[in-house]
């Protein structure tokens, strides 16, 4: 059976993709949803682990679908082999964006600094501020301050979490290698308004055309998947009735 399971990146939880899911299980589909950050150390490689190690003891053939600072995890994770297919959102793909950048300078620097401003009584209320998570989709009023509290708060609200949050963004910004070229159908849902990281995903493309399937959301920033899930949900179904098959 074909599962559909959902992971994003600090500041984000899997509440991200709640309508996404939802959609996708009226469509038939089964979903499940991966938290980050729940265990370990939090650095990528201890976060690979954990997700693979819960792929392996799963009945269900997966399709991993990340966002933001989740798509590095999401392709080392496509390196196993034990996935059917990978989808990607909006994020960190060979270059990271200015959001991601501000996220990697904040979890370097030194405690108790880098502790206080992942604070959630200054991080919450940055984020959903006017110059916050607003600037990442086109209607702002979608980012109310309800919404960025579901998604972000998760991550924010717990001190353990946050520790891990910020061991994991720095592990991604300590890796400088390039990533190996993965072999595995990969469905790229793109949304064409995202000043955050404009054609971030061209290079990826280019190197893994015979794998790729390009989508573009039109009119789509940075958090199209809580602004447009239904789209994105429809994009998912479609690309996994027809396999999914590499092009």
């Amino acid at each position: 059976m074909l599962s559909v399971w959902f992971i994003a990146g600090p500041p984000f939880d899997t509440c991200l993709w709640a309508d996404t899911a939802r959609r996708l299980n009226d469509l038939g589909l089964h979903t499940h949803f991966h938290p980050l950050l729940r265990s370990g150390t939090g650095d990528i490689a201890s976060e690979v682990q954990r997700l693979t190690s819960e792929i392996e003891a799963s009945d269900h053939e997966v399709i991993l679908v990340g966002q933001g600072t989740a798509l590095p995890l999401v392709l080392d994770a496509a390196l196993t082999g034990m996935l059917r297919g990978v989808v990607l959102a909006n994020g960190v793909l060979d270059r990271p964006g200015p959001l991601s950048k501000s996220l990697f300078t904040l979890a370097r620097l030194p405690n108790p600094i880098g502790k206080l401003l992942f604070h959630p009584s200054l991080s919450l209320r940055f984020l959903a501020s006017s110059v916050g998570l607003r600037r990442t989709v086109i209607n702002p009023y979608v980012m109310e301050h309800d919404t960025v509290v579901a998604i972000c708060g998760p991550i924010l609200t717990d001190p353990s979490i946050r520790t891990r949050a910020q061991n994991y963004l720095r592990s991604i910004a300590k890796t400088s290698k390039p990533r190996p070229k993965i072999d595995l159908p990969t469905l790229i849902c793109w949304g064409d308004e995202d000043y955050l990281n404009v054609d971030n995903y061209k290079i990826f493309l280019d190197e893994n055309k015979a794998i790729t399937t390009l989508q573009t959301v039109s009119g789509g920033r940075f958090l199209h998947p809580v602004e447009r899930p239904w789209e994105i949900a429809d994009m998912i179904f479609d690309w996994s009735e027809c396999g999914p098959t590499t092009t």
